[in-house]
């Protein structure tokens, strides 16, 4: 008997012994990403403390459009800017948002970037891999609950990379390219931009319109309420998009109405049609070039400044 569990027992010990070192690896690799997307935003929020006066919250649109360096010099605040590309409204609350609001100072003023895309039922498999270095952190209950491939005990045993062929882990979570530039230390706002010459349309038409998903929505309600509350003013924008490829096919209307009925006293700032059809500024139908987002970032933050809708200390 003694002999059968040491075969049994040396073999499964060096089984987890190698599964532990690589999630240790992939883990320690990850976590030490500081200018690669999105991890630059996950190491912040999780392991530090920021206190910004403002922080803007969304997804691409305000990962690009966001100028910290020009809002923080007209309004004479601290800001940053924590845009998750691709992520719809429920990412953005529970990996980003939430563990923020915890961890940090009550902030002056919390700016949304609100639009479409954010509240529509979508599927990120790619961000599975890139999530998978943070299981251990609270903010990620909610993420382990919603994905059938991940478990509450990944979160204790070297199962997690189980199943995921190691040069596609290193791929999507950029292992092999920690110095990656693209988001730098203060926020978000990025250049990719000016690298796209081309005008185009970056989603088919027969995407339109969009359904929102009544969970997302209603997870939105919930954010608005919990400010209401914490008396932290809230600030929705919606910023500039080109009026023929995008806003006119996209029943923007019935959205804003949408909106509205959820957050009734929440003041809103609809840049939408800032730019109408107007090219010089955007490289693709939602988003801008830099020239635009810099144009956008000093209106912005003018109008705060005004204290007309929102007042800062």
């Amino acid at each position: 008997m003694k002999r059968f569990l040491l075969r049994v027992f040396i073999p499964v010990s060096f089984i987890l012994t190698v599964l532990y070192v690589q999630q240790w690896y992939f883990d320690s690799r990850a976590h030490g990403i500081v200018h690669s997307f999105p991890h630059a935003i996950f190491n912040r929020v999780h392991r530090q403390v920021i206190d910004g006066d403002v922080v803007i919250f969304g997804n691409s649109r305000a990962m690009n459009h966001y100028n910290t360096a020009i809002l923080d010099s007209i309004l004479g605040k601290d800001c940053y800017n924590w845009g998750l590309a691709g992520l719809t409204f429920d990412y953005q609350y529970h990996l980003v948002i939430e563990p923020y609001l915890k961890r940090n100072k009550k902030p002056e003023l919390i700016i949304l970037e609100v639009g479409p895309h954010a509240f529509f039922d979508v599927v990120n498999p790619h961000y599975q891999y890139v999530f998978l270095p943070y299981l251990n952190d609270e903010g990620f209950d909610w993420y382990i609950d919603m994905c059938e491939e991940l478990h509450q005990y990944d979160r204790f045993l070297p199962t997690k990379y189980i199943g995921f062929k190691p040069w596609e882990i290193a791929k999507e979570i950029k292992i092999l390219s920690p110095k990656q530039k693209g988001i730098c230390e203060k926020d978000a706002f990025s250049n990719n931009a000016d690298e796209k010459k081309r005008y185009g349309i970056n989603f088919p038409q027969d995407h339109y319109p969009f359904e929102k998903d009544e969970a997302i929505m209603s997870l939105f309600a919930q954010f608005v309420k919990e400010c209401e509350k914490k008396s932290i003013p809230l600030l929705l924008v919606c910023s500039p998009m080109h009026e023929e490829n995008f806003y006119n096919v996209c029943e923007m209307d019935r959205f804003w109405r949408q909106v509205d009925s959820l957050a009734p006293m929440v003041p809103l700032l609809n840049y939408s049609l800032l730019f109408g059809s107007d090219t010089t500024y955007f490289h693709e139908s939602t988003h801008m070039r830099r020239y635009g987002a810099d144009v956008f970032s000093t209106r912005l933050a003018a109008e705060i400044l005004s204290g007309e809708l929102v007042g800062l200390d």
